[in-house]
């Protein structure tokens, strides 16, 4: 995810990084280079949320025990408008330009 972060900071993506505890309650967030509604997470500190649109980068499940696909149905479900996977960083970068300033987007890194 810190990676993912530092690849839209030298873009000059604002975004803010979450961090969710194992307790909902303990949300913890960072903007980098200013406030917006680009939201960086794991996809265990998005349960329980709702994006209008959520990105999937650079993970691929084999599907091969019940774990992956439930971790897999809670990003995709988080998605309300549209669910993408990218595998390269140029593609995330090229998608969250546009969005840069929507309402709710979440990329997982």
């Amino acid at each position: 995810m810190f990676w993912v972060s530092g690849q839209l900071k030298k873009a000059g993506v604002p975004h803010t990084i979450v961090v969710s505890s194992s307790s909902d309650s303990d949300e913890k967030s960072r903007s980098v280079l200013g406030s917006s509604s680009l939201k960086l997470s794991t996809i265990h500190g998005a349960k329980g949320h709702e994006f209008d649109r959520v990105v999937l980068f650079d993970w691929y499940p084999d599907f091969k025990n019940d774990e992956e696909i439930r971790v897999y149905y809670v990003a995709m479900s988080r998605a309300s408008k549209s669910f993408l996977e990218f595998s390269n960083i140029k593609d995330v970068l090229a998608f969250a330009e546009p969005y840069k300033k929507e309402s709710s987007i979440m990329v997982f890194g």
